[in-house]
C-alpha cells in the first residue's frame, strides 16, 4: 500500500524528520539543544553526491527562508561538525567542536 511505502522512507518524531528519496540521499532534521540549533545531517550512496549537494543547497534555503520570515531578528550562525565528533543523536551541539561556514568560505575564496 502507499501508506506502507511512505512509512518506510519517512520517520516523524517531535523535534524532527528523517527521510530517504529515490536517488539514494537520506537527510535528517532535527531541533537539538533544548530547541536552539537545527540539525541538518545528510548522507549518501556513492554516486549521488550532487543530488546530496543539490538536496542540501533547497534545504538550507528553506530553513533560512523560515527563520527570516517567522524570526527576522534571530541572528543565524551555520556551522560544520568535526567530523570525528559526529555522533548521532547530538544533544549538545554547543560542546563540539564546530567550524563557522562564513570562515571556512573566506579561506576558500
Amino acid at each position: 500500500s502507499t501508506e506502507n511505502k511512505l512509512h518506510r522512507r519517512c520517520t516523524i518524531w517531535t523535534s524532527g524528520i528523517l527521510w530517504k528519496d529515490t536517488r539514494g540521499v537520506e537527510s535528517l532534521v532535527e531541533l537539538v539543544d533544548n530547541s536552539q540549533c537545527i540539525l541538518l545531517l545528510m548522507s549518501c550512496q556513492v554516486g549521488s553526491e550532487q543530488n546530496m549537494l543539490r538536496l542540501c543547497k533547497d534545504l538550507l534555503c528553506e530553513i533560512l527562508s523560515l527563520q527570516h520570515q517567522l524570526c527576522p531578528s534571530l541572528k543565524l550562525q551555520e556551522f560544520v561538525i568535526e567530523p570525528s565528533q559526529l555522533q548521532y543523536p547530538i544533544q549538545k551541539p554547543s560542546t563540539l567542536t564546530l567550524y563557522d561556514i562564513e570562515l571556512i568560505a573566506s579561506c576558500i575564496i
